[in-house]
């Protein structure tokens, strides 16, 4: 976390190109892909304090209270031992934070009420006491216009027509239910399904369906499996009497690497037990970025 200008590249690390200069949770400061320093570690849940001084152009980092930049004879009431943000000279600078790996939450206080330590004499809020009016968020964030947070996680959701049955026993095939995400921040989603099943009239026919997803074209009903299966396949039967048996069933799995900004289909792969004809209806589709 540190700044940035409005060009900065949210794919890399802050601190990898001359738009940002930032500190990493081990401490290294990072500026044009090179470490210029270290200051105190960060521990998770920690309070970071950045002090810029725009005429100078000079930045320092500090854990909670701690010695700005990891020194005690460094400080920005008189100027000493800041990093230089001189080729920021020209542009208009930003509070940044970017996390590796789409994870983390931070809370950024540029207004005094919401300092969280005390600042250095003679430093100001970087916002007055309003909502900023200028921001570049990216990622599970964005910021309207009155200062306000709304998620980019990614949700939908699909109540398909009631798919065409399968005779094929043990191989499954896709229903062509075509549900869809495109994941817009972390990339972790959780696919769900709800539905009920059931077979022709013979005691001990029944179904196998399961979870699947993938990228490109989503596959038509019948088509042979296809994607990336998920969770576990549940089975439900036919035990007594001697006629199609509506079973319910609900099925729900985790993905967490999928890429931001990638539509995603997924679907349902069915398959009868002991012959028939398989067959689902009353489907739910549910797909959650978390």
């Amino acid at each position: 976390m540190g700044i940035a200008t409005a060009t900065v590249d949210f794919n890399n690390y802050l601190g990898k190109n001359l738009q940002g200069i930032a500190v990493e949770p081990n401490g290294g400061v990072w500026f044009s892909a090179a470490q210029l320093g270290t200051a105190a570690a960060i521990p998770a849940g920690s309070t970071v304090g950045i002090a810029v001084h725009i005429t100078n152009r000079l930045i320092w980092f500090r854990s909670g209270s701690g010695n700005w930049n990891n020194s005690a004879s460094a400080n920005p009431a008189t100027g000493a031992g800041g990093f230089s943000i001189s080729t920021f000279s020209s542009a208009t600078i930003f509070p940044a934070v970017i996390w590796r790996g789409n994870q983390g939450t931070a809370q950024i206080a540029m207004t005094a009420p919401s300092w969280l330590t005390v600042p250095p004499t003679g430093f100001s809020p970087w916002a007055q006491e309003s909502t900023p009016t200028a921001a570049k968020i990216s990622g599970a964030a964005s910021l309207s216009s009155s200062g306000v947070l709304a998620s980019n996680a990614a949700a939908a959701e699909a109540v398909p027509t009631n798919p065409a049955g399968t005779t094929s026993v043990s191989i499954q095939v896709m229903q062509g239910l075509a549900g869809s995400i495109t994941p817009g921040a972390s990339g972790r989603v959780l696919f769900m399904a709800s539905s009920d099943g059931f077979n022709t009239n013979a005691v001990g026919q029944g179904f196998v369906v399961q979870l699947r997803y993938g990228t490109g074209t989503a596959p038509g009903n019948g088509a042979t499996a296809t994607g990336t299966a998920l969770g576990g396949a549940v089975k439900g039967a036919t035990a007594i009497v001697s006629s199609p048996q509506q079973i319910p069933f609900a099925l729900q799995s985790m993905v967490s690497s999928l890429t931001p900004g990638t539509t995603y289909w997924f679907d349902l792969g069915l398959s009868a037990i002991g012959g028939g004809t398989a067959t689902i209806e009353n489907i739910s589709l549910t797909a959650i970025e978390m």
